[in-house]
């Protein structure tokens, strides 16, 4: 389980190293932002290619800007080939769990979860993930 983590830490952005974020979208993360702060589950959807990706790595960028510990935010990318084992909800929850215990963030966690469609299992489970892993963290 330490490759999962290692894989985590590649692409976290634990050490506050951004890549290219592209255009700063300032309405769309104004947008997100209204939605940040309780723990119902987001979904944001729309067409391939349309920044989605980069909008939530900016969400992320504009958190840690704010004040949120960067060791408080949990990203995976199903797209990233690092991540082929997290194929169902099981596995997702079981490397969540890893990195709880490893990087024990102190306060409200963020959970970032990029091509979650590519988990099977996913939509069915949120509520559980919401109430069980989320119950003091999220």
């Amino acid at each position: 389980m330490s490759e999962y983590i290692a894989a985590l830490q590649k692409y976290t952005f634990w050490d506050a190293v951004f890549p290219d974020l592209g255009v700063t979208r300032r309405a769309y993360l104004s947008k997100l932002w209204q939605y940040t702060g309780n723990r119902l589950v987001k979904v944001l959807v729309g067409q391939r290619r349309a920044g989605k990706s980069f909008l939530l790595r900016q969400t992320i960028r504009e958190l840690t800007s704010s004040g949120i510990p960067a060791s408080n935010i949990f990203y995976l990318n199903k797209e990233y080939t690092d991540f082929d084992f997290v194929a169902d909800y099981k596995q997702q929850d079981a490397l969540i769990k890893k990195y709880l215990d490893r990087m024990k963030p102190k306060g409200k966690v963020y959970l970032f979860v990029d091509e979650i469609q590519e988990i099977e299992g996913w939509e069915g489970h949120k509520v559980l993930f919401r109430e069980e892993i989320c119950a003091n963290l999220c």
